[in-house]
């Protein structure tokens, strides 16, 4: 069966190989219309859509198999701070994909929003960056996407161990990107990804199970004037309790 699935990876990888490249140039192209320093307040849905395709492309010739549980505490027009657990790359695309109706952007280092052509195109889709070295230029970042969040505009998505984490628990949390939910007036959506580690260890040749868990969320009215660190106590308890299970 692995066999099979494996070959019928292979011909659809082929099939759709030139659509993918043909997206992949027209992001490029599009990527010279926007401005390096512009900052955009509306997200763009063609973009999105555009983005949308390319990942679920990726992931279907990497064989990656998504298990969301937890999706009832959210509606699709809702807009919410969702923080998780960072253990690869590839999680922003897993979770891009995901949950697409809440219209996710994340907020990233930096050096991400450098990567030519990504990092133009994703500032269409309301990415941001936050210097974590610099606390005024953090703070700003902070505001903005509170704002953001405020205006019902996107998702704001980050991990608050800041990098990714390859050892078994978790990293000690940045505990002020709870304020973006705090002023943004938002939800705080707490979840754990599990299984990314082994996407390049199996590539193509075996199936990989993703699990990303929706595991509880904590409203505006209970966060609003609970001190960051307090927060963040909790939602690393949730996500450790959770990961247990993993583990």
């Amino acid at each position: 069966m692995n066999v099979i699935l494996f070959i019928l990876t292979i011909i659809f990888g082929i099939v759709f190989l030139p659509l993918f490249i043909l997206g992949l140039l027209l992001s490029a192209f599009l990527s010279l219309f926007i401005g390096k320093d512009t900052e955009y307040k509306k997200d763009n849905g063609f973009y999105r859509a555009l983005f949308n395709v390319l990942t679920w492309y990726f992931l279907t010739v990497l064989r990656v198999k998504v298990v969301v549980s937890g999706k009832e505490l959210i509606k699709g027009d809702d807009r919410v701070l969702f923080v998780c657990n960072h253990i690869s790359a590839y999680d922003p695309l897993i979770t891009w994909l995901s949950l697409r109706d809440i219209r996710p952007a994340f907020v990233s280092k930096p050096e991400n929003m450098k990567v030519p052509v990504f990092g133009r195109f994703v500032k269409k889709l309301l990415f941001t960056a936050i210097d974590r070295e610099n606390p005024k230029l953090a703070i700003k970042t902070i505001v903005k996407s509170g704002e953001r969040l405020k205006d019902k505009a996107v998702s704001v998505c980050i991990y608050p161990e800041g990098t990714r984490n390859r050892e078994k628990g978790l990293l000690p949390f940045h505990n002020g990107v709870f304020k973006i939910a705090q002023k943004g007036e938002s939800d705080i959506l707490v979840a754990t990804v599990y299984g990314t580690q082994d996407i390049n260890k199996r590539l193509t040749l075996k199936r990989t199970v993703v699990h990303l868990d929706l595991i509880s969320l904590l409203h505006y009215a209970e966060i609003k004037d609970v001190g960051t660190q307090e927060i963040g106590d909790r939602v690393k308890s949730l996500m450790e309790e959770n990961l247990k299970k993993y583990n």
